[in-house]
This record gives C-alpha cells, sequence and structure tokens, in this order.
C-alpha cells in the first residue's frame, strides 16, 4: 500500500508532455508529496541548482535533451535523490543504460495508477535500503514485491502470462526447500523464478502473442529472452546470482537446451528448479498459442523427460511434494476483464 506521508516528501516530475506532468504531479501531490513541475530538461536542472528532491521522475524522450543526458546532470548536483525514468517503449538497451547510470526505477507507458505508485514506492525503498547497506536476504521481502512490480509493468505487453511468474515462483520455491538450501539460496529461487521471463521485454509483440505455429526465424528471437534478461537483471546491484537463473532456465539436463548447452550439475541447481516448475506451469496453464493440459499429464511429462530435459532429482523432489500435498496446484486466475479494470484506471490518454 502506498503510504501517505505527514511530512512530504519533495518531488519534481519532468516530462515535455504537458498531459502527462500534470497527471503525474496530481498523483504523487494526493499521495503526499509537495510537487514541482518541469516541461523542459533545462527547466529541471535551472530548478535543482536552487532545489533538493527525494523523488525526482524523468521522461526519457524530450526535446533539446534526452533522459538519459539530463539524469547524469542531475545526479551530478545530486547522488542523493531517487530518480525512477518514465518511458514510453520499454526499449531493453534505454532501460539498462538507465540503471547503470543510477536510476533507481523505471515504469513503462502507458502505466497505471498501480503501477506508478508501485514504481515510485519501491524506488524510494531501493534507495534507503541501499543507504543501509542492507544484504539481498534482510531485504528479500522488498526485492520480491519490486521484481512483481516490475513484471506487471514489463509483461503488459503479453497479457495472457501476466500471473505466470508468480506461480512460477510458487512451486520453484516448493521445491527448493527439499534441497535443504541455505536461506540466502532460497530466497535467490524465489526472486529468479519471478524474473526468469523478463527478457521477453526484448522480443516483439507479435512473436509473443502468435497465436499458431512459430517460424524458425521467430523461435530465434523468442530463444533470445534468457541473455536479454540476464542483461536487465546483471545490471542491477546485488542481483548477479539472480541473473545467472534467469540466463540458464531455459538448458536442458541433456545438455540440448539453450542458449549455453550447459550439461547436467553444471546448470546452477536454482536454475535446474526453475526450469521444472517453469515447464509444468506452461503446460497446464491456458496460453495464447495452447489450451492448458491437465496435471496428470504434466506430471507424467515430467517423469518421461526426468533425466533428458529435466533434472532427475528435482523432478523426484517436485511429484513427492505434489503427492503429499505441501505444493498445490494453482489454477491460473482468469484475466481481468475492463470492469475490472476500472478499479486501477489507467492514466490519461497522452501517457501512452
Amino acid at each position: 500500500m502506498f503510504i501517505t506521508r505527514s511530512t512530504p516528501n519533495k518531488a519534481l516530475v519532468v516530462d515535455d508532455v504537458s498531459s502527462i506532468a500534470h497527471a503525474v504531479s496530481i498523483f504523487l501531490t494526493n499521495r503526499g508529496f509537495q510537487v514541482r513541475t518541469a516541461y523542459d530538461p533545462f527547466e529541471a536542472l535551472k530548478i535543482c541548482h536552487t532545489e533538493s528532491f527525494d523523488l525526482v521522475l524523468l521522461d526519457i524522450r524530450m526535446p533539446g535533451m534526452n533522459g538519459l543526458e539530463l539524469l547524469r546532470r542531475l545526479k551530478s548536483l545530486d547522488a542523493s535523490a531517487t530518480y525512477v525514468m518514465m518511458t514510453a517503449e520499454g526499449n531493453l538497451q534505454t532501460i539498462i543504460k538507465a540503471l547503470k547510470e543510477g536510476a533507481q526505477g523505471f515504469v513503462v507507458k502507458p502505466f497505471t495508477q498501480l503501477e506508478l505508485m508501485n514504481s515510485v514506492e519501491l524506488a524510494l525503498e531501493k534507495t534507503r535500503l541501499i543507504r543501509e547497506n542492507i544484504r539481498i536476504k534482510v531485504y528479500a521481502p522488498l526485492l520480491e514485491s519490486a521484481t512483481e512490480a516490475l513484471l506487471s509493468a514489463l509483461e503488459a505487453k503479453d497479457y495472457n502470462t501476466q500471473s505466470h511468474s508468480n506461480r512460477v515462483s510458487y512451486y520453484a520455491q516448493g521445491i527448493s526447500t527439499a534441497f535443504e538450501m541455505p536461506e540466502e539460496d532460497l530466497v535467490q529461487v524465489k526472486i529468479g523464478a519471478l524474473f526468469h521471463d523478463i527478457g521477453k521485454i526484448g522480443v516483439p509483440d507479435l512473436i509473443l502473442q502468435k497465436p499458431g505455429p512459430l517460424t524458425p526465424e521467430e523461435r530465434q528471437e523468442i530463444m533470445k529472452h534468457p541473455e536479454i534478461g540476464e542483461k536487465i537483471i546483471g545490471a542491477i546491484e546485488g542481483m548477479e546470482k539472480v541473473a545467472i537463473i534467469v540466463r540458464a532456465h531455459h538448458e536442458r539436463f541433456d545438455g540440448r537446451g539453450y542458449p549455453d548447452g550447459l550439461t547436467g550439475e553444471d546448470i546452477p541447481l536454482a536454475a535446474r528448479i526453475t526450469t521444472v516448475a517453469d515447464c509444468f506451469e506452461a503446460m497446464v496453464s491456458p496460453r495464447v498459442y495452447s489450451k492448458g493440459r491437465s496435471v496428470e499429464y504434466a506430471l507424467n511429462e515430467l517423469k518421461r523427460c526426468s533425466g533428458t530435459q529435466f533434472d532427475p532429482q528435482v523432478v523426484e523432489f517436485f511429484l513427492s511434494l505434489m503427492d503429499s500435498g505441501n505444493i498445490t496446484y494453482q489454477e491460473a486466475v482468469p484475466l481481468s476483464t475492463p470492469e475490472n479494470e476500472c478499479a486501477n484506471p489507467v492514466l490519461p490518454s497522452a501517457l501512452g
């Protein structure tokens, strides 16, 4: 929940489209911020030479100076502020550059009020935790929430799989407990499973949402997403081990997977766990290109492919945990309808 502040934080909104800047400013004001608005980068620089802010939201595309250059200049004036980038494209390279330049978060247009709220709140919390130098296992609940918010924004382009990653993470967490992992490794599995498909931001919508069979060329595009995901996650401080899971979640136990063709225990255990969880969830859930299969069918497929596609030990643990009820089937939640969406409205159409 977004907490209204008794002592207002100061925020600066920078966007050359006045309707967007106005909508975001009202949104932040209603949640306790004292807000200033700038409609071009040079006005923002002038303001920041005399004032400091807790939060700065920047559009990436602006005339005269792009948002990344403005971010660099503002960071040189005040490195302590929290910077959130607003982008209309969700371009992979731009997002990575923004994270490397020190942005604490970003939100992809058109965004809902909930997505903006989550991006801002989580970016502010990330800044606070970095200042306190808290390690990943201590702020795991925050990282989980940040992951869900990020996936919600990025997976909007693949609406049919909006909650897929949450279910994969549930199954992966259940399996990982059977391996008696250290707490920090359990956290890595949990977050890595949530992030496993984040690289799909770099795959064209027409391919992700295609109802029929993919061409060889389209399949090659899909197969890039583990490496794309690794680049995104690897750019975030403290997430290096999670990035390894993301890269390896399509490796096969027999070495016929991608992108690196790893075999057996050369594949990180966390990735082997995520692979089983991901494949089971994909089989039982309806997708744009296929109907969901029965749980019985999916479990039989895991058995059949044990030792070839999947780690036999991981499959054995998963089947045992399902049989005992320690892991239960998570049915896909029906997609939101326009009626449901009214509770979480998109900001004005100019945000697109």
